[in-house]
């Protein structure tokens, strides 16, 4: 057995002893935590200069993605 035999082993030992309901909190806090500091920015830095429209606030359109994202990820 090479050292990148045992260190597959070892690795694969390490990943299989973590809870699924960890790595499922894991994978629904993640973009959470981004959700939240994405609409923490201040609506300057989501907007293109000179535009007023609110469809053009990218924060938005950026939040409804990672609000799909983390329902999927909760009902699956």
């Amino acid at each position: 057995m090479t050292p990148l035999h045992r260190t597959g082993d070892l690795l694969r030992e390490a990943f299989a002893a973590i809870p699924l309901n960890a790595a499922r909190l894991l994978f629904v806090a993640l973009p959470f935590l981004i959700l939240v500091w994405l609409l923490a920015l201040p609506n300057e830095q989501t907007t293109a200069p000179g535009s007023r429209s609110a469809t053009h606030n990218l924060k938005w359109w950026a939040a409804l993605a990672l609000l799909i994202q983390i329902a999927i990820y909760v009902l699956a």
